[in-house]
């Protein structure tokens, strides 16, 4: 309950910042303060401009003006192959959509890119990642603006709370009147600098990962699941480092590791805090997480069991789950001993058959999570649950530093690479960046007082993050984005070049780039109703 209402009071002190802000914004507006200092009302935001600033774009304008240009065309060719994998990524999305479980599908704050309000983007790395990626994104504008000799009207910066963007406002009727290409290397060089900022700091976030290192072998608890035997025991930042006496080091020992059965106590070595202790605990493989319409729901089990066995087969731990479930056919019928948790203790559920569905896991994977479905998953049984060994989530503690500094480790196919580019992208929405401060004193870090590395090496991913993200979204073909505009004068041209009047081939044009930003929206949008179609 105390997380949960820390959570609420967040959205709520959040929420009561976020009224005071507006309310102090009219209050401004009303008495006249806001034109005194060139400030003013843009919705909910409040927009400052200044012409300073723009000698310093002119004058990097004119020094290198064959430098830009070349690099604008460049951007051009980047943009444009961002644009067409972007969409390939949107569309691949969008077929998996409707295959995520409801419970799974993102929340729709999650879709939004503005620190401390969406979940997975810390305040001020993610205030500190925005600031660094919209400077350099407007700035670029406005340099190519002035190469192509369009006037700059204004700087300025765009606050909500706290400043959240900056902007270069060039002459729009200007604009519209120079030459498409000279316009399409104004629109590319914004999300162009994000892509060339994000390898960059992505590089340099890589060589200074490479000095962390775990000062223990052992299995980091990342997470604990309520009313498991692990949330009577364990918390976030312990490293279990041995099993009943025996070392446990890796995934894999942990996953054999010779746990007595359920619902036996047994004894866990772990490190917290520098120091090594042994606690007690109920052992077993807990069920996290039951699938309607699959064999464990239709039995009756439900989330927070305990399997003792199965098909006569006692479940020690996740490999003997993996062997026994191995052994079973789709359509059979077989024992099964659960524990349920009543009253702290753990007693026998009245359950005693399980009867799987005639789908095999290779169907269920391919109507929930098509990516991970492989074609030896063919003809095995499927239960429908999640499992969790004591009801804890952990990774070896050798995965942090080959995930920072290796994110590539084992790539051999091109399918490969762009599996782990996506999880290396997603590591915010898996908790594995930031680390939880307890998870972090886990390792050494090169020397380097601890509190400063942690801060330059968040910094760096953030910003590293957040440029992608902001080149990315900026290079989708869907007008007001830049890759919108870009997109629209490809098509007019490739159209004139048919043939067509400017007139005509300008309208068609239009016409083209209002139907694929259409579509584009209709994708993002896809990924929040796809999943919960099923609930209607």
């Amino acid at each position: 309950m105390t997380a949960k209402w820390a959570a609420v009071n967040g959205y709520l002190l959040a929420l009561l910042i976020t009224a005071a802000f507006v309310a102090l914004e009219v209050f401004l507006s009303k008495k006249g303060l806001l034109e005194r200092y060139n400030l003013q009302l843009y919705g909910p935001f409040l927009m400052w401009k200044t012409k300073k600033g723009r000698e310093f774009i002119d004058r990097t304008a004119r020094k290198r003006e064959g430098f830009w240009k070349k690099y604008a065309d460049f951007g051009i060719a980047l943009i444009f192959i961002f644009m067409f994998g972007g969409t390939v990524l949107l569309i691949w999305i969008a077929e998996i959509a409707t295959h995520i479980p409801a419970k799974s599908a993102p929340n729709p704050v999650m879709m939004l890119g503005i620190p401390g309000i969406n979940p997975i983007i810390p305040l001020w790395y993610g205030i500190l990642g925005l600031v660094v990626a919209i400077i350099f994104h407007e700035f670029s504008h406005g340099i190519l603006a002035r190469v192509a000799k369009v006037k700059i009207r204004s700087l300025g910066l765009l606050f909500f709370v706290f400043p959240v963007g900056a902007f270069v406002e060039p002459d729009e009727e200007e604009v519209e009147r120079i030459p498409k290409r000279k316009r399409m290397r104004i629109y590319a060089v914004g999300p162009t600098a994000n892509i060339i900022l994000a390898v960059i700091f992505g590089l340099m976030f890589v060589a200074m990962a490479s000095q962390i290192q775990p000062v223990n072998e052992g299995i980091i608890v990342s997470g604990v699941y309520e009313g498991t035997p692990a949330s009577d025991a364990l918390s976030p930042g312990m490293e279990i480092v041995s099993v009943n006496g025996t070392a446990i080091r890796t995934g894999s020992e942990f996953s054999s590791a010779p746990f007595p059965p359920a619902p036996q106590n047994v004894s866990l070595g772990v490190i917290q805090g520098g120091e090594r202790r042994e606690i007690s605990v109920v052992s077993g493989l807990v069920i996290t997480d039951v699938t309607d319409g699959y064999a464990a729901a239709n039995a009756g089990i439900s989330s927070g069991m305990i399997i003792a066995s199965l098909n006569g087969s006692t479940v020690h731990n996740y490999d003997d789950f993996l062997r026994a479930l191995s052994d079973i056919k789709p359509g059979q019928t077989v024992n099964i001993s659960v524990y349920q948790r009543e009253n702290g203790a753990y007693r026998r559920a009245q359950i005693n058959t399980i009867t799987f569905t005639k789908d095999d896991k290779y169907s269920y994977y391919e109507r929930f999570y098509p990516s991970l479905n492989r074609e030896d998953y063919r003809g095995k049984a499927i239960m429908g649950v999640g499992v969790s060994m004591l009801g804890m989530e952990g990774f070896g503690a050798d995965t942090i530093p080959r995930l920072y500094s290796h994110p590539f480790w084992g790539s051999r196919t091109p399918e490969d690479y762009v599996k782990h580019s996506l999880a290396y992208i997603s590591m915010p929405v898996m908790g594995l960046m930031p680390l939880n401060g307890d998870i972090a004193s886990l390792y050494s870090t090169g020397g380097m007082p601890p509190s400063v590395f942690w801060i330059l090496l968040n910094s760096l991913y953030w910003i590293f993050w957040l440029n992608l993200m902001v080149g990315i979204t900026n290079a989708l073909p869907a007008i007001p984005l830049d890759g919108g505009f870009m997109f629209r004068d490809g098509v007019q041209h490739i159209i004139e070049r048919l043939g067509t009047s400017k007139e005509k081939a300008k309208k068609a044009a239009g016409n083209i780039s209002t139907a694929t930003a259409l579509l584009i929206l209709f994708l993002i949008l896809w990924q929040l109703i796809g999943p919960r179609l099923s609930l209607i």
